[in-house]
């Protein structure tokens, strides 16, 4: 098998991934700072329990 040339390419962030970053942001603010717990305000979100929690940690 020949050997295949990797290529890095740059990408630029578009309006859904800024999107995206932003509801994070929104959504660890609001489960830190709620009275309900993490699972309780990913569910009201729609989002999964375990991503806020890793998101959370990062």
């Amino acid at each position: 098998m020949a050997n295949k040339e990797t290529k890095r390419v740059c990408m630029k962030k578009t309006p859904h991934q800024s999107y995206m970053a932003e509801f994070r942001e929104l959504a660890v603010r609001q489960a830190i700072e709620s009275n309900k717990s993490v699972s309780e305000t990913a569910k009201e979100l729609g989002v999964n329990a375990n991503t806020l929690h890793i998101s959370i940690h990062k």
